[in-house]
């Protein structure tokens, strides 16, 4: 559902359906992803920077989004920076 309305443009309530997936399960890095690119995309980089942080956490080490998110890390902490 979070994906849909993220496309929808309906940003707050994708934001509230990851995280009530999150509720459910913690441990899908995927949705800490998807929270982390649509909270940036709000202007919430502190967000952004802490569910793109916890989905490495969580993922397995050959998980295949890592070099993605590691990028994105690297761009927001460039941006705290600034």
């Amino acid at each position: 559902r979070g994906r849909l309305k993220k496309r929808q443009g309906r940003l707050k309530d994708a934001v509230a359906d990851f995280t009530a997936a999150l509720r459910l399960n913690a441990m899908l890095p995927h949705v800490y992803a998807a929270r982390a690119r649509t909270r940036w995309e709000m202007g919430d980089s502190d967000g952004a920077f802490g569910d793109y942080a916890y989905s490495l956490e969580v993922s397995a080490p050959d998980w295949n989004r890592r070099d993605e998110v590691k990028e994105a890390l690297r761009v927001l902490r460039h941006q705290r920076t600034a």
